[in-house]
């Protein structure tokens, strides 16, 4: 499950989830690949880790939007499955 505090004025939430790659394409670099994303007026979402994730770095973030599609993103929070 991600939960995150409600954003005043925010209307929608639009949750990213990214798989942390630290080496891609032969060279040692730290990418974050886009496996998943939803939206939601909630402030929390459940995600099916058990069926999709593998072990590993992945980050999550959202963006609060307003009803004038004004957006804001959180700060990028990290966990390993």
């Amino acid at each position: 499950r991600f939960s995150w505090d409600p954003v005043q004025n925010a209307n929608s939430y639009t949750v990213y989830l990214y798989q942390r790659v630290q080496s891609f394409a032969g060279n040692d670099q730290q990418i974050d690949i886009p496996i998943w994303n939803t939206s939601t007026t909630n402030t929390s979402v459940n995600y099916p880790a058990l069926s999709t994730l593998t072990r590993g770095s992945y980050v999550w973030n959202v963006m609060a939007t307003d009803a004038e599609g004004n957006g804001a993103l959180s700060q990028t929070f990290l966990f390993n499955y």
